[in-house]
């Protein structure tokens, strides 16, 4: 009997998870996917910041060893895909010491600077990737990373290269780069065709290095200057921020995410009135502007938070909170209608309540949060919204429990619901997924998907054997899908099987995934295709 180069068996990759439970391991590509399509910029339940980041740069060192292929597609798919920014520039940097050698390299890293300030973002990847730190920044620059520079900036002209200067608040900033990078520039013009100053490329980065840089027309700079007006009193500081909202909405200069992210300062301004509010608001609700602007369907359920939490004296905050209403239930218009009668099962454990993304710090001081559990609930009600009539609606924790839901409520009463139910039946603690699947055994309820918003980190006893007994005794075609909105190490379930599927992140596209996979698609062998695109 041959000894060596067995297959793996589910025994040997049985592990346990955070919350000691049955687990199994992953293979490292699809936990590289798990971990930078959920990545966040704060400290998780299980996991801090720092650990996430090193997680990930191990995981990409070991992947481009083994399939640079695979992982070449992922930074492709993250970026433009999934619109995970931070993510992609950090898968990006394990191929610098292949650009201008490979074309592949090449043009992963080409494909992941859109945006100028990105540029120190890499740089930052770079240091991290060699030593898990950015304090030897010096080190990076050698040859090929200046060349990789000189071409990085070429994408860039006077205004954009401005814009992401002023906002440069970060420990490695772009004079730094350009300083310790001894890059050679032309005279190429980078100043737009319509400015009557014809600035060369040479000439701005000498602004750059001399705190030159004209001040571009952005909502940040605009505020910035009234602020340090000294001949007016604040009464009219307030009504020249009020008209620079205006103003700036007017002229289509505010993007929905900065729109999002000041509507409490505009509705905090005494002199905000209804001309701006009629803007924003047919912004806001506006299609194209929602999907163009590539944000994800929390976003606007976070501003809801801030402004529903606040204690603003305007009468345009409720009419405001609409608005965010129906700007999310447009952000799930895209999803597709589902046929199967589903159980949809979120996590409420005390994991899932772990207040990792901040959207806004009130004047008190308090920190408002969207958690894991606030993205599980809006992904499940979502899906609800476009699913079969006959879809179940479930949540567990220490207990399990069904929960009846009006199909014609829009997201927002939904998510007040489920959110208000479960403080009442006091559901936290414990993860006892388990119980959901021997609800639908003891009950003998018949689904076609069952649908688990989760981190994951099941306790005690092993869901597969409940589930294994529903395939038995119920329906052996049961499929099961996981959105995981964590991204930890390990998974509920063997990867190998394939009537158990994974989704993870925050993208709503996480629904097409569901289509695709339905129809005989496999994640992981479309990631590693998509590399053959980037060679051509």
């Amino acid at each position: 009997m041959a000894k060596f180069n067995k297959g793996t068996s589910e025994k040997s990759r049985k592990t346990t998870n955070h919350g000691w439970g049955v687990a199994f391991e992953i293979s490292k590509e699809m936990e590289l996917y798990m971990a930078v399509s959920s990545y966040k910029w704060k400290n998780k339940f299980y996991e801090t910041l720092e650990e996430q980041d090193k997680r990930i740069f191990k995981l990409a060192k070991e992947v481009y060893k083994t399939n640079p292929h695979f992982l070449a597609g992922l930074t492709k798919y993250m970026r433009q895909e999934i619109g995970m920014r931070t993510g992609s520039l950090m898968l990006s940097s394990t191929f610098i010491n292949e650009w201008g050698k490979w074309k592949l390299a090449h043009n992963v890293i080409k494909e992941s600077i859109e945006r100028a300030d990105e540029i120190t973002e890499f740089v930052w990847a770079i240091a991290y990737l060699k030593w898990l730190s950015t304090d030897n920044i010096k080190k990076v620059f050698n040859k090929t990373v200046s060349k990789w520079l000189s071409k990085a900036f070429d994408k860039f002209d006077l205004y954009q290269i401005s814009k992401y200067y002023r906002r440069d608040k970060k420990k490695i900033k772009l004079k730094d780069v350009l300083r310790l990078a001894y890059i050679k520039w032309d005279d190429t013009i980078v100043s737009k065709k319509d400015s009557k100053d014809k600035i060369t490329q040479e000439e701005m980065i000498q602004m750059v290095n001399k705190d030159s840089l004209p001040t571009v027309n952005t909502w940040e700079s605009n505020l910035t200057k009234i602020w340090q007006k000294k001949d007016i009193t604040v009464k009219e500081k307030e009504k020249e921020k009020a008209k620079n909202w205006l103003d700036m909405l007017k002229e289509k200069k505010l993007g929905v995410f900065a729109t999002l992210r000041n509507l409490r300062n505009m509705l905090e301004n005494e002199n905000f009135n209804e001309e701006t509010f009629d803007l924003f608001k047919n912004f806001l609700t506006n299609e194209n502007a929602i999907k163009n602007s590539k944000l994800f369907p929390f976003r606007f359920f976070s501003a809801y938070k801030v402004l529903q939490n606040s204690s603003i004296s305007n009468p345009y905050v409720s009419m405001t909170l609409d608005v965010l209403e129906e700007a999310i239930d447009i952000a799930s218009v895209n999803v597709p209608q589902f046929k199967w009668v589903s159980m949809l099962s979120v996590d409420c454990s005390g994991s899932m309540f772990d207040s990792w993304y901040d959207e806004g710090i009130y004047k008190d001081g308090v920190s408002k949060s969207v958690d894991p559990f606030d993205i599980a609930s809006l992904f499940a009600l979502m899906l609800h919204k476009h699913s079969n009539d006959k879809t179940i609606f479930t949540w567990f924790a220490t207990d399990f429990d069904y929960l009846s839901i009006p199909k014609r409520w829009n997201i927002i009463e939904k998510i007040k619901y489920v959110s208000d139910q479960a403080e009442k039946k006091n559901l936290w603690y414990s993860t006892n997924w388990y119980l959901a699947i021997k609800a639908l055994n003891t009950d003998k309820v018949y689904v076609d998907r069952i649908f688990l918003f989760t981190d994951e980190e099941m306790y005690g006893w092993d869901i597969n054997k409940e589930l294994s007994k529903y395939r038995k005794n119920i329906n052996k075609n049961v499929k099961v899908y996981v959105f995981n909105v964590c991204g930890y190490n390990t998974s509920q379930f063997d990867e190998n099987d394939k009537m158990t599927l994974r989704v993870w992140g925050f993208s709503e596209k996480n629904f097409e995934v569901i289509n695709m996979i339905e129809n005989s698609w496999e994640l992981i062998k479309m990631i590693e295709k998509i590399w053959k695109e980037m060679e051509n």
